[in-house]
């Protein structure tokens, strides 16, 4: 009774991820695509190459770890790429080596895109960061996007 979506047993993982997806763009917890492109970004992103490592706490990864770079940091994600794929909303531990010292942020990959035309190996991932590790971390975070933000102003630079 009142139930909108139905899943047969048993499922695959992907299926059932592409089932919540549907569900959550229904409920409009997440904006639909289109209506997202037309907003504007709640946090600005700095364009910024830091090594960085994901460790995945959970889902169908859990326990895989990887290391890349970053291309774009903000208060609310970052871009990075990685050399494996991690599924969307796999749940990870961030490590960002940063000139403020290493930052541990909890994340949830928001989208992951191809490899195909770049390195191979090089797989786009767009982070949603949850919370910082410690209370240091959150401090190093803050003091690393306002050293991204002023120099974004002294050269012009950055993406809104």
């Amino acid at each position: 009774a009142g139930a909108a979506f139905c899943l047969a047993k048993p499922f695959e993982a992907r299926r059932f991820l592409s089932t919540v997806e549907l569900a959550l763009s229904q409920a409009r917890v997440f904006p639909h695509r289109a209506e997202a492109e037309r907003r504007q970004r709640a946090f600005r992103r700095y364009f910024a190459r830091y090594p960085v490592t994901a460790r995945a706490t959970g889902g169908t990864a859990r326990k895989r770890e990887a290391a890349g770079f970053t291309g774009n940091l903000s208060a609310g994600g970052l871009f990075c790429t990685l050399p494996e794929r991690f599924p969307v909303m796999t749940p990870l531990v961030v490590r960002v080596e940063s000139q403020t010292g290493p930052v541990a942020v909890s994340a949830t990959v928001a989208w992951c895109g191809s490899s195909s035309g770049r390195r191979p190996g090089d797989v786009p991932h767009g982070l949603r960061i949850l919370q910082a590790q410690t209370p240091e971390d959150g401090a190093r975070w803050t003091q690393l996007l306002q050293a991204l933000a002023k120099a974004a102003v002294a050269e012009g630079e950055g993406e809104a």
